[in-house]
């Protein structure tokens, strides 16, 4: 290391905390945040797989209008991820 490069870490090296700081901050929230999208995404898409599947068994299209109690069990169970989905990858 050459004696300007020394001196600049050494004139310099808060202010390259902090700046390190700041980075590893905010890789820590949008990493946070990539992940909180991706459980959201993938909550979504087993509760959809879920209603086609017991539309698909009750020889029905996909989308169908199901029985309200089947209905309301996937949504729960929708609702329930979602929520273990925000109490895990959330930072409020």
């Amino acid at each position: 290391m050459s004696e300007a490069s020394k001196g600049f870490i050494a004139g310099n090296w808060f202010k390259l905390f902090i700046v390190a700081v700041v980075v590893i901050l905010l890789a820590i929230y949008f990493y946070r945040e990539y992940r909180l999208d991706d459980c959201l995404d993938s909550t979504n898409e087993i509760a959809s797989r879920l209603w086609d599947e017991k539309c698909s068994s009750d020889k029905k299209a996909p989308r169908c209008d199901l029985n309200p109690f089947i209905a309301n069990d996937i949504n729960k169970m929708r609702d329930a991820q979602i929520d273990q989905c925000f109490r895990r990858y959330s930072l409020k």
